[in-house]
């Protein structure tokens, strides 16, 4: 992606933001309780003001499934009748090559976004502190 200028990078790093936010949000959602990811959520916001979104572009390797011929092939014949009177029969064989399907490795570009662990790490840490003030437990735990 290429930016122009400031403005096109901020608005696109407020996009980023919430798209994580709210995939964090869902993430955590199916083992924790409500005030956990509520306070999470709360110190996510913070770690993004503490470790914003820094997008790099890396190489890594991607896969992609391609057909190759297995130097096999596949023959079908059909039969065709002509004429009324005298009856002929034709004969027509189509031969296709036979192809397999293998994963083939290659380089491609990805964004990455430097500041994440650290992100993730600070909001988690201050979540299960906060949590731990509050609720006397690290998930938030009413008893």
């Amino acid at each position: 992606m290429q930016y122009n200028d400031k403005n096109n990078i901020s608005v696109c790093a407020t996009m980023i933001r919430k798209l994580i936010l709210t995939s964090l949000t869902v993430l955590t959602a199916a083992c924790s309780t409500s005030e956990y990811r509520s306070t999470y959520d709360q110190c996510l916001i913070q770690g993004y003001d503490k470790y914003p979104s820094v997008l790099k572009t890396m190489q890594k390797e991607c896969y992609r499934d391609i057909k190759v011929p297995t130097g096999g092939t596949e023959c079908s014949t059909t039969y065709q009748e002509h004429g009324e009177l005298s009856k002929t029969i034709t004969e027509h064989t189509v031969c296709n090559p036979v192809f397999k399907t293998v994963r083939e490795s290659y380089q491609c570009n990805v964004e990455v976004d430097t500041n994440k662990s650290a992100r993730d790490l600070f909001a988690r840490s201050c979540a299960e502190n906060r949590c731990l003030t509050t609720f006397g437990n690290r998930d938030c735990k009413a008893d």
